[in-house]
């Protein structure tokens, strides 16, 4: 596998900082008291983020796999 380039590097640094972000938000959701006690809008915000949070991954995702693709054609 080819080195790495600079923006290469920090686009998949960025992809695992927001995928942890992301499964933090879900087990806090899912699992913290301190969730079920928030108000309904607070709750729907958070719930919204975490979606948005998700578009965003998915985007890094297609972005991550675009740079995989160039890596591996052949220099013309």
């Amino acid at each position: 596998m080819k080195e790495l380039k600079p923006h290469q590097q920090r686009l998949i640094v960025e992809h695992d900082e927001l995928k942890a972000k992301i499964e933090a938000l879900e087990k806090f959701i899912a699992e913290s008291p301190i969730f079920g006690d928030l108000h309904d809008i607070e709750k729907k915000a958070m719930k919204l983020q975490l979606k948005a949070m998700r578009h965003y991954l998915k985007a890094l995702d297609i972005r991550i796999q675009m740079q995989e693709r160039k890596s591996e054609r052949p220099a013309h």
